[in-house]
């Protein structure tokens, strides 16, 4: 797979790589980000901080709902600097006096450092293919945002998460806890992205695309309710860069018609 990790991606649109045990171990059933969704809703306001210099898309937590044009979610951003940011906002006597908000803070700094440390494996094998990218990682130009994510789904639509590319240069599905995480394939067709336990999914981002000139197209994926589920966990990592320009901040993929560029 080494060798052809880069071909896969651009020629799949995605590729599933085993975990590390470490990961798998570490990840689990996800309860501490359960554990944190189940706390009073003005205690988890309070987690929100906007001012990470890493990046402008602000850290900690955010709640959307369909009323805004978004899906009914709530998500949590995560990097290394989360205890940091705590004490820069005067936050840090707030998550120690809560056990259950401690508990969730480590572990998101535990995942999001162990996952960073293995996406960056991942992109060393791309970059066998593409030295641009290798550059990046090796100049230490690459970072990645870990998403925490909780879906409501209130009115139970069959559509969970509207179809969309991400910003990133690629992007692991860490955690899922439940069916329904779907890829457009080049026949532009939806077809399930094979999501189980003790491995990731990694789909190509917009940036990875601008990055091959094309060559390795963003990959369109959406969520759909399955199996009665509605209420949905996951857990995703954002690799990416400020080296290539993203995708407009100001612009939504959501609103776009999903398409692909033909093959060479």
């Amino acid at each position: 797979m080494r060798g052809g990790l880069y071909h896969s991606l651009k020629d799949n649109l995605f590729v599933d790589i085993d975990y590390p045990a470490e990961i798998t171990a570490l990840i689990g059933s996800a309860q501490p980000w359960l554990d944190f969704c189940n706390l009073p809703q003005e205690l988890k306001n309070q987690m929100v901080f906007p001012n990470n210099p890493i990046d402008a898309t602000g850290t900690g937590y955010f709640l959307r709902s369909k009323k805004e044009g978004r899906e009914d979610k709530e998500y949590f951003h995560a990097y290394g600097n989360l205890f940091e940011l705590a004490q820069e906002s005067g936050k840090s006597k707030v998550i120690e006096q809560n056990p259950k908000l401690k508990d969730f803070f480590e572990y998101a700094v535990n995942v999001h450092d162990v996952a960073h440390q293995f996406a960056l494996t991942i992109g060393r094998q791309l970059g066998e293919t593409n030295s641009e990218l290798l550059n990046l990682i090796n100049t230490g130009k690459v970072n990645s945002l870990l998403r925490f994510l909780h879906y409501t789904n209130d009115d139970q639509t069959d559509v969970i998460a509207a179809q969309h590319f991400d910003r990133s240069l690629y992007t692991l599905h860490l955690y899922e806890s439940a069916s329904g995480l779907q890829f457009l394939d080049w026949n532009m067709q939806w077809s399930d992205a094979p999501i189980g336990a003790g491995k990731t999914v990694v789909f190509n981002g917009y940036r990875l695309e601008e990055l091959t000139k094309g060559e390795t197209q963003k990959t369109w994926h959406r969520v759909v309710q399955k199996d009665g589920a509605r209420d949905r966990v996951s857990m995703v990592l954002f690799v990416w860069t400020e080296a290539v320009e993203s995708y407009p901040t100001e612009a939504r993929s959501q609103d776009l018609t999903p398409s692909y560029a033909p093959r060479a």
